[in-house]
């Protein structure tokens, strides 16, 4: 369920996507032959041995074929979410594989979800891919289920020879990665992405590290420093009531002058309907009449073109207002360089006015203030009824 949040007037939002998880493993527990089982469940393991020292994993890997080690992180992450790693190579070799990502597990055993019809491999996961000899080259794979897996070859990467850092982001549209090295100042270079076949962005997922010998393969050291996985979701809010932004630096500043109540009768559906209303600033203060009999604003968009504020004033009149004697009603103030919906001003029920729609717009807040802008200032489309 998501969380709940009574706002002062009574009506309720809905909270969703609030989760952040954040897991590392910096694999400090110095003598452990094996990786920490609070944080790793090793699924295979043939051949390859392990030893954890001086803040790393050192998987050594022999030259049998089919030599394996697979452990799965017991970190729970749903898309979109971030996976960092730091690591080095003794040796890179066209027959040792090596994969670093997210794979879907199953929820309640934690373990990978074996492929249908791929022996051996998993219904979705999302990796980087260590094969070759050149230590610049890397690949992206993803499997989605399906019975092919989508490679993605990348060169000028980061060597593999010393610590390097690499990044992943597996998103619902795409997997992207990117590599750096170690501690330097060195910005990401450029990395891949694969958009045409992603895993399903409604299961769970674990971190993993996967190494294999597909063949007899050539002795090799691959040292794991640091992994960190971020379970990313951005926090959406349902409004409603027609609010908007509650954050204060966010809010669109509105002065109403003058005490005045406007009726917020509801209109017969007879004059319901909705029409257009547009201006491009002249080089004045704008006096206008929109309508000479009852009606509603209900919508439209008012832009301030300039570097200092301006105020769209309106007036319930029949007649065009004289500025600077009739008071306006209602005042939107117009910060520079900025497009305000007028809609999100005046609420779902939008702004009545008993006699008339009049307006004027001026260079300061005043009520009896006569400023005139110039030309192209501001430009407004209003929606009325």
């Amino acid at each position: 369920m998501p969380a709940t949040t009574q706002l002062p007037d009574g009506s309720m939002i809905n909270q969703i996507g609030t989760t952040l998880g954040k897991w590392a493993d910096g694999f400090n527990n110095t003598g452990d032959p094996t990786p920490n089982t609070d944080k790793w469940t090793v699924v295979r393991q043939t051949g390859i041995t392990t030893t954890i020292n001086n803040g790393q994993i050192s998987f050594s890997v022999p030259t049998t074929s089919g030599a394996e080690y697979l452990m799965v992180g017991k970190a729970v992450a749903t898309i979109p979410a971030n996976l960092t790693a730091t690591l080095s190579a003794s040796v890179r070799n066209s027959t040792t594989v090596v994969r670093i990502g997210y794979v879907a597990c199953d929820q309640s055993t934690g373990l990978p979800i074996a492929h249908d019809t791929i022996s051996g491999d998993f219904a979705h996961r999302a990796n980087v891919y260590y094969t070759g000899t050149t230590s610049t080259t890397l690949a992206l794979e993803a499997v989605a289920s399906s019975n092919t897996t989508k490679t993605v070859s990348v060169s000028n990467q980061v060597s593999t020879n010393a610590n390097h850092e690499v990044s992943m982001e597996l998103r619902p549209e795409d997997f992207i990665v990117a590599t750096a090295t170690a501690d330097s100042s060195s910005s990401r270079v450029a990395g891949g992405r694969i958009s045409s076949q992603v895993p399903s962005f409604d299961l769970v997922y674990r971190p993993f590290v996967w190494i294999l010998n597909n063949a007899t393969s050539v002795a090799a050291t691959w040292n794991l420093a640091r992994i960190l996985s971020m379970d990313i979701q951005e926090l959406q809010v349902e409004v409603g009531g027609g609010r908007g932004n509650a954050n204060s630096s966010q809010s669109i500043p509105v002065l109403v002058t003058n005490g005045s109540t406007i009726s917020n009768a509801t209109l017969s559906s007879a004059t319901n309907s909705a029409t257009l209303h547009q201006l491009i600033g002249a080089a004045s203060v704008n006096s206008t009449l929109v309508k000479s009999t009852a009606g509603r604003i209900s919508g439209g968009v008012v832009a301030n073109t300039t570097a200092t504020w301006r105020f769209l004033k309106f007036f319930n009149k029949a007649t065009a207002p004289t500025v600077g004697t009739d008071t306006p009603v209602f005042t939107v103030a117009l910060a520079p360089n900025t497009t305000i919906g007028l809609g999100s001003v005046f609420d779902q029920y939008g702004l009545y006015f008993g006699t008339g729609i009049t307006y004027a717009i001026t260079g300061a807040a005043a009520t009896n203030d006569t400023t005139a802008i110039a030309a192209g200032d501001i430009v407004l489309s209003l929606i009325y009824a």
